[in-house]
């Protein structure tokens, strides 16, 4: 290697160094102690918006099962045209973030059912039917950083620091946010099929979940 190759090295490794330590400095002094302080309690919305018509929540739960980390849980109904989906959500404040055992934990009469993966861009998500093909099931857990998950690798990856965006970032810098954010939006969309018109369904729940998905990524809770 030449001297002037090995300079520019040096210099490139340097000046990585460099911008290292002081986002660090900047991280102390900028937020010595940090302000984060999270939620002790949540309500959801009684309407989330739907690119084909509101979600309206039916049903809340004021008093929790006992199950650790879970703040919220709420209900909602969807209607377009003459077919409904219903949606479960739990508000989860920790997590590994595996769908399967949130099935097992929250919903065990739906514990036996074969996820199948399904992938939009980053986002992940499961689809399921019963065996007699007469529910049709999505679901996914809805991670800090917006993107959906089904497994607890992919919901591990969603908290690197190349996964959030400038403004998590500068809330991480400032005090206001955690890197090891274990918090989940958990959704189970269902709906009535059969063998006859599972593909048509399909198509119309995924619809559903990307209209709910995206809204939540907009308005995911602050705490």
């Amino acid at each position: 290697m030449s001297i002037l190759a090995w300079k520019s090295l040096r210099i490139a490794g340097l000046a990585l160094l460099c911008g290292g330590a002081a986002v660090v400095l900047g991280r102390v002094i900028l937020a010595p102690d940090s302000q984060y302080a999270p939620a002790t309690s949540y309500e959801f919305p009684d309407v989330v918006p739907g690119d084909h018509g509101d979600w309206q929540a039916t049903s809340s739960i004021s008093t929790l099962p006992d199950v650790d980390f879970l703040m919220a849980t709420a209900q909602y109904d969807y209607r377009q045209g003459d077919r409904s989906l219903m949606v479960d959500a739990w508000y989860l404040t920790s997590t590994d973030g595996d769908v399967a055992t949130l099935l097992a934990t929250h919903s065990p009469h739906l514990a036996h059912l074969t996820l199948q993966p399904h992938q939009d861009g980053v986002n992940r998500y499961a689809i399921a039917t019963t065996p007699a093909q007469e529910t049709l099931y999505l679901t996914a857990c809805i991670a800090v950083n917006g993107d959906s998950t089904v497994t607890a690798e992919q919901f591990q990856d969603t908290r690197r620091l190349s996964r959030l965006s400038f403004a998590q970032i500068l809330e991480w810098l400032i005090g206001q946010r955690r890197i090891e954010d274990y918090r989940c939006l958990w959704t189970l969309l269902s709906m009535d099929t059969s063998p006859a018109t599972q593909i048509q369904d399909q198509a119309v729940l995924q619809a559903a979940w990307q209209s709910w998905h995206a809204w939540w990524v907009a308005h995911y809770p602050t705490r």
